[in-house]
C-alpha cells in the first residue's frame, strides 16, 4: 500500500492541485456570475427627498430594507423625476415632499407621496410594497386621529403600535440552504466531474501497460492500486467541491458531503478502469467525458425528482 501511495499520491502531487486550483477558480467565476445574477434581479427605485426629515428617512431605510429592493438618492434639482422611468432607469421613483413630517403630524397622510411606476407587473408588485411601506409607517398617525375626541396622545398611540404591531406570518426561507434536493449542489457535481476527467491528461504517466500488467499478477495488489487511485482522487475533488460550495454560497450538509462522495467514487472507478484498460488517450477522454455526462443526466434527474 505504501509503495502505490508512494506512486500514485506523492509522485503525483501535481495532479491533484491543478485539480483542487481548477475547482477554486471556477468557483470564483460562478461567484461572480451569480454576484452579476442576483444585481440584474434588483428592482431599481429611486427616491426624491424634498423634506430631509427624521418620519422621511425613517421612509427611505424601511424601503431600502425590501427584499431585491435598490433604492438610490435622486438628487431634489433634478425636475423631471419621471424621465428614470421613463428611460427604464428604476423601476418606480418616489417624491417625498418637503412638508412630509409636518403632515404626518397633522394626520393629512391621504396623498403625501408622488409615485412614478412602470405599467407592467413588476411595476404592480413594486407599488404594492412601497404603499404597504408607507402605510405602516402612517398608521399610527391615522389611528390617532381617529382618537383625537378620546385625548389620547400620539406618543401613546406608537407604544401602543409597537407593543401590537402584527408580525408577518410568511417565513421566506432558502431551499438552497435546507435542502439536498438542490439543483446548486447538482451543478456543483458537475463541475467537479468535468474538472475530474482532466486527470486522463494528467496522469499519462501511469498509463504504462507493462508495469499494469505485473500489477495485476497479484489480486491483493490489483485492489490496492485501485483503492489508493480512488480513495486519493475522490478525496481532492470532494475537497475542491467543498471549497467550490462555500465559494458560492452553497450550506454544506452531511448529506451534501455524501452525496458528492458518492458520485466522485463510482467516477473515479470509471476512470481508473479507463487508464488501466484502454490504451488510446482519445478513447480514454471521450468515454470519460461520456461517464461524467451520464452522471451528470442522473444527478440532475434526481435532485428534480425523477421523470414523471
Amino acid at each position: 500500500m505504501k509503495s502505490f501511495f508512494q506512486l500514485i499520491v506523492v509522485k503525483n502531487w501535481r495532479t491533484y492541485a491543478i485539480l483542487f486550483a481548477a475547482l477554486l477558480v471556477l468557483g470564483g467565476v460562478l461567484k461572480l456570475l451569480i454576484a452579476e445574477q442576483n444585481r440584474l434581479i434588483e428592482l431599481p427605485v429611486a427616491v426624491q427627498n424634498f423634506d430631509d426629515s427624521e418620519s422621511s428617512k425613517q421612509l427611505m431605510t424601511a424601503l431600502k430594507k425590501q427584499p431585491r429592493f435598490h433604492v438610490t438618492n435622486l438628487s431634489t434639482e433634478e425636475r423631471y423625476p419621471e424621465d428614470e422611468v421613463a428611460k427604464q432607469r428604476a423601476v418606480a421613483v418616489v417624491i417625498i415632499p418637503d412638508d412630509y413630517e409636518k403632515r404626518l403630524a397633522a394626520r393629512q397622510t391621504s396623498g403625501v407621496l408622488t409615485l412614478y411606476v412602470q405599467h407592467n407587473m413588476v411595476g404592480d408588485i413594486v407599488t404594492e410594497t412601497i404603499s404597504k411601506t408607507a402605510y405602516k409607517q402612517q398608521l399610527p398617525y391615522i389611528v390617532a386621529q381617529h382618537l383625537k375626541v378620546k385625548n389620547i396622545a400620539l406618543e401613546d398611540v406608537f407604544a401602543k403600535y409597537k407593543k401590537v404591531e402584527p408580525k408577518g406570518q410568511l417565513t421566506m426561507r432558502s431551499l438552497v440552504d435546507s435542502s439536498p434536493q438542490s439543483l446548486g449542489l447538482a451543478a456543483v457535481i458537475i463541475v467537479m466531474l468535468l474538472v475530474g476527467v482532466a486527470q486522463i491528461g494528467l496522469n499519462r504517466a501511469l498509463c504504462q501497460p507493462q508495469a499494469l500488467a505485473r500489477v495485476r499478477i497479484y489480486e491483493t495488489n490489483y485492489r490496492k492500486f485501485y483503492m489508493v487511485y480512488v480513495a486519493a482522487h475522490s478525496f481532492v475533488l470532494v475537497v475542491g467541491a467543498l471549497g467550490l460550495m462555500m465559494l458560492i454560497g452553497l450550506s454544506v450538509s452531511a448529506t451534501a458531503i455524501f452525496i458528492l462522495l458518492a458520485a466522485a467514487v463510482v467516477f473515479e472507478i470509471g476512470v481508473a478502469l479507463l487508464l488501466t484498460h484502454v490504451r488510446t488517450w482519445s478513447h480514454q477522454l471521450f468515454m470519460a467525458l461520456i461517464l461524467a455526462m451520464t452522471l451528470a443526466v442522473i444527478i440532475i434527474l434526481l435532485q428534480l425528482g425523477g421523470v414523471a
